[in-house]
């Protein structure tokens, strides 16, 4: 109410200076100039309180009195124009121009409406009237300027900043804006002198000679450029940015090696910015990764231990040299980079993923769960880190608590569907390890639907009915589809041995157990432990638990591996 109040008190300052009514010419009020001024004010107040179309019908009302109402029309134009009727609010705000032609309110508006209606031209024009009407506003000349380039004015503008120019003197700003419009004309050379005035009225400022010399490389003046660069130097030898793109410029005569080991000298000044160099060697990191160039992995290797030792509190050096030893296959090097960059800085979600997913490789499921709930208290609306977490309970045995932390991944994971496969697949896997067989079957079938030939999730699912020795002749149809697509892979072969030892076809199954084996099998634990066990079902106990004892050897510390071998008997 109070605020209301305020307002009706700053219509009536305003009304008391609106254009001479008759009253102030007759020095008398009448009564319906009184009505008349009331009414004004209840439509504002209307307008004021959101009921437009209330506030039309009274501002309406005015006009209907006084056919020449400048603010009625004004407020007018206003209303149509807050409910984006452009014609009706331009109709008003010529009127609003006609009335009352010296209140400079009115034209502004109307070149706004105008500007809304694409009518850039008149728009300009009446800014140029106003800046004839007030020449030191330097506002106005910056208003006139852009809507004569809306205009595809471009020249115009140029001479418009030129006029501003003049009159308050050598302005980087102006200097700047008419650069880009000489640039945008294709104007080259123009646009070159426009610098070459900031630079020789402040030679010694180092900031506009790398516009100059940004604006040569962007041209391709490549040797002026290098000059430009060269110059900053001698005003400021520390210069960062001139050292690097000076070395950028000896590019062309360098492999991409000898470039690397040109920047040591560059990377050991801390003046110079973590950013620059970053972005210096960031683009050999991808190509690392894509070549596998071990030569020019350890000169960027050697360029991260300096960036480290540099900038000892920039998260980002400790980053950038995790990514590289992660790239060059030094997972376990790396996670210690991206622990201590989290230490710097735990806010940076790309550099958790990546930790996590690196503890996953490396297969220390303990310390990817530890690490995925940390990332969890931090980041609590990213899917990825819920099914990393998943994917880590599961590996070391805690399934229920993998299932809850997978489903709530696939229900986060919207149109990502990468993520929904995987959260499917790892969830056939986790549903079969806690007897919930038909949700097991769903989730598989779900992951396939999305990938059809994904051989590891063919694998699971026909791994998973073996073991349950349900629908072998579907495990069947799995297995083969993914040896299709891996043919020699022990650990396809053996799902396909063990779904033919579940169907009780021993001899074939010994023939798929004996390719597994020669394929590398012979170092998985659970491929010789199924191999023993086919053994014993041909009947050859002695060679079954030979093989049953392998598999300890190997790693297997499941129960009734044991107890096989301690009774050279059977248990299944």
């Amino acid at each position: 109410m109070n605020r209301v109040k305020n307002a009706v008190l700053c219509l009536l300052a305003i009304w008391s200076i609106l254009p001479p009514a008759k009253a102030q010419e007759t020095g008398r009020t009448t009564e319906s100039e009184v009505k008349l001024e009331q009414l004004f004010i209840e439509a504002h107040r209307e307008r004021l309180l959101g009921h437009f179309d209330e506030a039309e019908k009274l501002f309406q009302s005015v006009l209907k009195s006084d056919r020449h109402n400048a603010a009625a029309a004004y407020e007018l134009g206003r209303l149509y124009d807050l409910n984006e009727d452009y014609q009706k609010a331009l109709q008003y705000a010529k009127q609003a121009v006609e009335f009352d032609a010296s209140n400079d309110w009115y034209h502004k508006f109307l070149a706004d409406i105008y500007q809304k209606t694409g009518s850039y031209h008149d728009a300009a024009q009446i800014y140029a009237d106003l800046v004839g009407q007030h020449p030191n506003d330097d506002y106005l000349y910056y208003k006139w300027a852009y809507l004569l380039v809306q205009a595809n004015e471009t020249t115009r503008a140029i001479k418009v900043y030129e006029d501003l120019e003049k009159r308050i003197g050598l302005n980087e700003d102006l200097i700047r804006r008419k650069h880009t419009l000489f640039l945008g004309l294709g104007d080259t050379q123009q646009a070159e002198a426009e610098l070459l005035r900031l630079v020789e009225a402040f030679p010694e400022n180092t900031d506009y000679l790398h516009l100059l010399a940004g604006f040569y490389g962007q041209i391709e003046e490549f040797d002026k450029e290098k000059e430009t660069y060269q110059r900053i130097l001698q005003l400021d030898p520390n210069d960062g940015k001139a050292t690097l793109a000076l070395a950028r410029s000896n590019r062309q005569s360098q492999d991409d090696y000898h470039y690397l080991q040109s920047l040591k000298a560059i990377f050991i000044k801390p003046e110079v910015s973590i950013d620059d160099k970053i972005k210096q060697l960031f683009p050999f990191v991808q190509k690392i990764v894509d070549t596998g160039d071990q030569q020019l992995g350890q000169v960027a290797l050697e360029l991260a231990d300096i960036l480290e030792q540099v900038h000892p509190q920039e998260a980002k050096a400790f980053a950038l040299y995790g990514d590289l030893l992660y790239h060059t296959g030094q997972r376990r090097e790396a996670i210690k980079k991206y622990r201590q960059t989290l230490e710097l800085d735990d806010t940076v979600y790309l550099v958790w993923e990546q930790l996590l997913f690196a503890y996953a490789e490396e297969g220390e499921y303990q310390a990817l769960v530890e690490a995925a709930e940390e990332a969890l208290v931090i980041f609590p609306n990213q899917a990825t880190m819920y099914y990393l977490a998943g994917m880590g309970y599961g590996k070391i045995g805690k399934h229920r608590d993998a299932i809850g932390l997978l489903e709530q991944a696939l229900l986060m994971a919207g149109r990502n569907q990468l993520l929904q496969f995987q959260a499917q697949a790892l969830l056939g896997a986790e549903y079969h390890e806690v007897g919930q067989d038909a949700k097991s079957i769903k989730a598989f079938e779900q992951a396939l639907q999305i990938r059809p030939l994904d051989a590891a999730v063919l694998n699971n699912f026909a791994n998973s009915l073996a073991q349950r020795g349900e629908d072998l002749d579907r495990a069947a149809e799995l297995i083969e589809q993914a040896l299709k697509l891996q043919p020699d892979k022990a650990e396809y072969l053996s799902t396909k041995g063990w779904v033919l030892y579940k169907k009780k076809d021993y001899s074939a199954a010994r023939e798929v157990f004996e390719r597994a084996l020669s394929q590398g099998g012979d170092e998985d634990p659970l491929i010789l432990e199924h191999f023993g066990d086919l053994l014993y079902q041909l009947q050859e106990t002695d060679q079954a638990l030979l093989y049953w004892q392998q598999a300890q050897e190997k790693g297997s510390d499941a129960p009734l591996l044991e107890k096989k071998i301690a009774n050279k008997q059977l248990y299944e």
